[in-house]
C-alpha cells in the first residue's frame, strides 16, 4: 500500500505524495472490505484481515494470504455483472491494488 515513497496504484504517473488524501484512504479501505466480503461469501472469516490495529499494507497481505490459503485465486467474484465474463479474485486483487496476487 502507501509508504509515502511511491505513487498509489490508481494514480498512474502522478507524483508521489507523503500523505494520502482521505479519498485515497477510503478507496483502499473499500478495496479491503470488498475482497474481505468476497472471502466471507466463500466461507472464509473476514475479520482476520481487520484484527487489531492494522495498516493498509497489513490488511492487503492478510487478504492475499487468505485468498491463496483457501485456494480461491481463480474463484469468480460473486455478484458481478451479467453483461461480461466474471472476474476472478486474483483479477480483482490486481485491479484494486495494482499488483498481482501471486508474484
Amino acid at each position: 500500500m502507501f509508504s509515502g515513497a511511491e505513487a498509489w496504484p490508481h494514480q498512474g504517473a502522478k507524483a508521489a505524495r507523503t500523505v494520502p488524501s482521505n479519498r485515497e484512504m477510503f478507496e483502499l479501505l473499500d478495496a479491503d472490505l470488498f475482497l474481505a466480503n468476497q472471502l466471507f461469501r466463500y466461507g472464509v472469516p473476514h475479520m482476520a484481515a481487520f484484527a487489531g490495529t492494522t495498516t493498509g499494507s497489513v490488511r492487503r497481505e492478510r487478504i492475499r494470504r487468505e485468498i491463496l490459503a483457501a485456494g480461491l485465486d481463480e474463484a469468480p467474484v460473486l455478484g458481478g455483472s451479467r453483461d461480461r465474463p466474471p472476474e476472478t479474485l486474483s483479477g480483482a486483487f490486481t485491479r484494486l491494488y495494482g499488483e498481482p496476487l501471486i508474484g
